[in-house]
């Protein structure tokens, strides 16, 4: 029993520190950043319509705080990263007692369309990170505004976002989440790397994260678009977007060959060795991991402090 559970002890370390060792490569292709507009007048390398407003000194404004409004800004190309990490900061405010429906973040293989899903098609190939702070259930109320994980195949197997029930089948998690009317813009980020999905959230004006959801084992298509759209309906506020970071997650594939290849020789070796090898894994992989990320630290730190500060 105790070899068993040192074993799981060095898998898990091991799995955290292929989750760990890599570095963060900027796409500007990808990222939306201050001033918004060109000095040709240009926005470069996404698209934008229906009630979106660019104020180029101020935010990305999907819905202004008028009901029935939807808005959207989709990137024309798509990237074929296998793993990637963005981050965006936004805000949700308003003053009326009425208020919603809320706002998406979409890394899907379709270009934009109309639709139910926050202003978006609700049948989609990808992923959705939802922000919605309107129950259109009255069971759900009192866990609103909440943060929603929908995962669609663009087919019938994976049915639609279904707005009447507030997402339906095709969330695959949910939580409450304080992110209307807040002192300071929230951030959120999303990162996938090797099939694990995490989602963090952060509310406090600060790098303070909080880990919301954790999907392991997830499948995700390549060539996809990223994209926001929001809707107002009876309900109303106004959804802006301040900026988003796209990056391209760079692994030491060398580093995942080896920790791969000792994670699998680990099941077949004497109780001595496991004993060994614990220790060794514990203390080799942790100065491995500090070491990746002081350096991936001070590589991505002037990228952010340019894109996510006027």
């Amino acid at each position: 029993m105790i070899i068993k559970l040192k074993l799981l002890l060095i898998s898990a370390c091991i799995s955290s520190a292929l989750s760990d060792n890599f570095k963060t490569e900027y796409s500007p292709a990808f990222s939306i950043a201050f001033p918004y507009i060109t000095a040709a007048s240009e926005f470069p390398n996404f698209q934008f319509g229906l009630s979106t407003i660019i104020d180029s000194n101020e935010s990305i404004v999907l819905t202004p705080d008028i009901p029935r409004q939807t808005g959207y800004v989709w990137s024309l190309d798509q990237f074929a990263w296998e793993n990637w990490e963005f981050v965006f900061q936004f805000k949700i405010t308003g003053d009326s007692k009425l208020y919603g429906d809320g706002f998406g973040f979409f890394l899907v293989k379709e270009p934009f369309a109309p639709g139910s899903c926050f202003g978006a098609s609700p049948r989609f190939t990808g992923l959705a990170l939802l922000f919605d702070t309107f129950p259109n259930s009255d069971k759900a109320r009192k866990d609103f505004p909440q943060l929603q994980l929908a995962v669609g195949d663009g087919a019938n197997r994976i049915p639609e976002y279904k707005h009447d029930t507030d997402g339906g089948d095709i969330v695959i998690a949910r939580k409450p989440a304080n992110i209307r009317n807040l002192a300071t813009t929230t951030k959120a980020k999303l990162r996938y790397v090797h099939q694990k999905l995490e989602v963090f959230l952060s509310t406090d004006g600060t790098d303070k994260w909080e880990k919301v959801f954790k999907v392991d084992n997830l499948t995700l298509p390549k060539n996809l678009h990223a994209g926001f759209s929001a809707y107002t309906g009876q309900a109303k506020d106004m959804h802006e977007i301040i900026n988003l970071i796209a990056s391209e997650v760079k692994i030491d594939k060398e580093f995942y060959a080896s920790t791969v290849a000792m994670q699998e020789e680990m099941t077949a070796q004497p109780r001595w060795i496991v004993w060994l090898v614990f220790g060794a894994v514990v203390a080799g992989i942790g100065f491995v991991v500090y070491r990746k990320r002081a350096g991936a630290a001070g590589d991505g730190a002037e990228m952010y402090d340019k894109v996510l500060n006027k």
